[in-house]
């Protein structure tokens, strides 16, 4: 049993190292161990320390490992010589491994087998995950002992956890119950003790959370809620419940036959209640309405926003005919003024006016090969290029189109109708696109006069 078990409160321990080996194969433990590639690359070297005790809680039970630093001082105990960050906190059996990053430069990063280190917890991780855990435990005892939702497994995520719950429903009430009744029991100042058994001991008949990994050897904790329940834990927990402050409990999401109650307890309660009233004073400014009428003036925006939509859908089709009705007019009788290549540029309008844009040229796109060019917003838009198969075959459309994604930072594909369509990140290249698009259009028909 680690230091952290014994004592979850415990910010900082002084230890030993009893091994240490650099990780070589980064790539593969990344992926097996979730490791965040970004905490050790570089200037960093990966260890894998063990110690002969530890104030790192190693991931199990539901709950995420501990981060923090493990340091090694001077003999003069004044300076530190060696610094690194704990990443990875797992458990192998009884012994927790520690994923270290040192700095690269020397054996071992400076550490060695046997020397004297001060390791520190980060407690604000390690608090927030107390409070999630005890929680979930006050939740799942009340879930089952008021409606008989039994608990199968359970989340605790970075923002928000959850329960899942053999159960096909939880009624809004029922919801309201369970957080009432958590609630309660928070402000009753209930204590929480660990008591320590073997295997054989009788307290672990009636103690939730029998099923123990395989591996497990030694003596078993058992974290109880005085008058509520007691339940086989491995983790880190709260010694009273008053240290929850207080459950919310958000939603119940269905899932095969299950349901996931999601929750927050202690410091995310208060974390996401400040997010969310700063919100609803932007909303309030925005919407110039009281918080009561945030929803309805939403409502009333939203419909807005739909009928804006559809007038601008109707002038963007009628603007496209005008178009499309002065290009006809212009290459009626054949190219106009000598120039084969038709360009037309439209800032503010999506990929929508393009394509109906070209469907109201139709069979006059015969006359002139087309560029059709849109700014959406900011520097981002899109390029249609398009022409009669006879005049400008598929190949050179391709070839034109890709030169054009070149200079706008494009991506774009050959589609139905001999029309090459591409998104750009740099419709402001514009200019100089189009001074292109009209030398190879220029250079084409030079070579098929000639």
């Amino acid at each position: 049993m680690f230091m952290c078990q014994r004592d979850s409160f415990l910010q900082e321990l002084d230890t030993e190292i009893v091994q240490i080996d650099q990780m070589i194969d980064l790539d593969s433990l990344t992926n097996s161990l979730s490791l965040n590639p970004k905490l050790f690359q570089e200037d960093k070297s990966l260890f894998k320390v063990v110690l002969a005790d530890t104030v790192f809680f190693p991931e199990g039970g539901g709950q995420p490992d501990d981060h923090g630093v493990i340091t090694k001082k001077a003999e003069s105990q004044e300076n530190i010589v060696v610094e690194g960050s704990v990443i990875r906190v797992i458990r192998n059996g009884t012994v927790a491994e520690h994923y270290v990053a040192l700095a690269k430069g020397g054996e071992n990063g400076g550490l060695s087998k046997g020397d004297k280190v001060t390791t520190k917890i980060d407690w604000g991780r390690r608090f927030d995950h107390m409070q999630q855990h005890s929680g979930q435990h006050l939740i799942t005892a009340v879930a089952d002992v008021k409606f008989g939702f039994p608990t199968t497994s359970w989340w605790l995520g970075s923002e928000e956890s959850y329960i899942e719950m053999d159960t096909k429903e939880i009624t809004p009430e029922q919801i309201r119950a369970i957080e009432d009744e958590v609630n309660a029991r928070i402000r009753e100042n209930v204590p929480v003790y660990v008591d320590v058994v073997s295997l054989d001991d009788p307290k672990l008949q009636t103690a939730r959370g029998r099923n123990l990994p395989e591996d497990v050897k030694g003596n078993i904790r058992i974290v109880s809620m005085a008058g509520i329940e007691s339940n086989v834990c491995c983790g880190t927990h709260v010694s009273n419940l008053s240290q929850l402050q207080v459950i919310k409990l958000l939603c119940v999401v269905k899932k095969k036959g299950k349901c996931l109650l999601h929750f927050l307890a202690g410091s995310r309660v208060i974390d996401r209640f400040t997010t969310m009233f700063q919100t609803e004073q932007k909303l309030t400014d925005i919407l110039s309405s009281s918080p009561g009428q945030l929803p309805s003036a939403g409502e009333k925006l939203n419909l807005t926003l739909k009928n804006t939509r559809k007038s601008c859908q109707c002038l963007s089709k009628d603007l496209a005919v005008l178009i499309a009705t002065t290009f006809k007019e212009k290459y009626s009788s054949g190219v106009e003024n000598g120039n084969k290549l038709w360009m037309h540029h439209r800032d503010f309008v999506d990929l929508d006016f393009g394509m109906a844009l070209l469907r109201e040229i139709g069979d006059a796109k015969k006359s002139a090969i087309i560029l059709v060019t849109l700014k959406t917003e900011g520097t981002f838009g899109y390029f249609l290029l398009t022409g009669d198969e006879k005049v400008i075959p598929k190949a050179k459309i391709i070839e034109i189109g890709e030169e054009l994604c070149k200079i706008l930072d494009g991506k774009g594909s050959y589609q139905k109708g001999n029309i090459y369509q591409a998104k750009v990140n740099k419709i402001n290249g514009l200019v100089k696109a189009q001074k292109l698009a009209q030398q190879l259009v220029d250079k084409l028909f030079d070579k098929v006069e000639n």
